[in-house]
Order: structure tokens, then C-alpha cells, then sequence
């Protein structure tokens, strides 16, 4: 069974009243993601964990969405993510290829934008 891990930073920041407790989330777009275009590809990640930067994940459904997203990738085995931060970590089985690429579009049909992608 894969379960989504959520940060304690995140429930921290829920509690000091930097992110909202739950409700009032949109869709929201980085505003400079031309530079991870020039960086993702179809080639498969050679790495066994990426962590990926998420702009815009501020409650658990936001975070939810995206690990099932990220969940339904053939080749990902698990995800933790960090609504205080907006990092996944993201691992692969190491047996079925995942591309740069197929992140990127997974973050984006959660209806979230990917700021980063880099190796653990």
C-alpha cells in the first residue's frame, strides 16, 4: 500500500496560520517556468529518488492530488511530500523508465506547476 507522508513543517505552518487549515485552494501557475522546459526531456532518470519542486501545493487535497498523480506513473514506487516546502520526493523502481517529461506532465494535470526537478 503507497501512502502520502505530509510534512511536519507543513502542519507547523497550518498552525502559525502561514498556510491555510483546509478549503480556498486554486489551481496556480509559477511565473517563470521557462527555464524547467529547457530542462526536461524524455530521457529516463537514471537516479532512484528526484526531488521535485511543486509551486502552489498549500492543503492536504492540494498534496493529495498531486501523489496520486505522481502515484499513477508507471516506474514510481513512492511519494512524500512537503506541503510547507513543495518538495516530492519521488521514488523510482529502477525497472520501468520514467522520463524528466512524465513528471512534469503529471504535476501540471494535478493543476500544479513544476519548478524543479534534481537528483537526491
Amino acid at each position: 500500500m503507497r501512502r502520502m507522508r505530509i510534512g511536519t513543517g507543513a502542519m507547523a505552518a497550518m498552525a502559525a496560520g502561514v498556510l491555510p487549515a483546509a478549503g480556498g485552494c486554486a489551481s496556480t501557475v509559477a511565473e517563470d517556468t521557462t527555464v524547467l522546459e529547457a530542462r526536461v526531456s524524455d530521457e529516463p532518470i537514471a537516479e532512484a529518488e528526484v526531488l521535485l519542486t511543486v509551486f502552489g501545493m498549500s492543503c492536504p487535497l492540494c498534496a493529495n492530488n498531486v501523489d496520486n498523480t505522481l502515484l499513477a506513473i508507471p516506474g514510481v514506487e513512492d511519494v512524500a511530500l512537503d506541503m510547507g516546502t513543495g518538495i516530492a520526493v519521488v521514488r523510482l523502481d529502477g525497472r520501468t523508465p520514467v522520463s524528466r517529461r512524465q513528471l512534469a506532465a503529471a504535476v501540471d494535470r494535478s493543476g500544479f506547476s513544476l519548478v524543479r526537478i534534481e537528483p537526491r
